[in-house]
């Protein structure tokens, strides 16, 4: 890491270190990683046009790496997706009190409010 930071071709854009103390990786299913977005610029990045591409390299302990499987990467997926997806309770009610109310429905049930419709 500190070999990739003082090369003076490569510029770090942003590091997530998911190896630090802090780290919670009761979101990532216990897997932990050192994620560096990078960039590569030389002369030759910039005459291909290339230089300001965003590289990601994975710094990943060997024990996270022969541990890992086919059907525990698919678990993650299907986890980090779930994740990405929850909605907690309270934002899907006003949610769906918006709508109703949008749609002229009775906020706290399905039928047509008259009043809410007229407006």
């Amino acid at each position: 890491l500190a070999a990739i930071a003082r090369d003076g071709e490569v510029k770090l854009v942003h590091v997530r270190n998911g190896m630090a103390p802090d780290y919670d990786a009761d979101t990532t299913a216990g897997y932990r990683d050192v994620k560096l977005n990078i960039r590569i610029q030389t002369q030759l990045t910039q005459d291909l046009g290339i230089d300001g591409h965003v590289c990601e390299v994975l710094l990943v302990h060997k024990e996270m790496v022969t541990g890992q499987t086919q059907q525990s990467h698919q678990r993650y997926a299907q986890l980090r997706t779930l994740r990405r997806s929850y909605v907690p309770w309270e934002t899907l009610h006003h949610r769906s009190r918006n709508l109703r109310l949008l749609c002229g429905l009775s906020a706290s049930s399905g039928s047509i409010d008259s009043e809410a419709a007229n407006d």
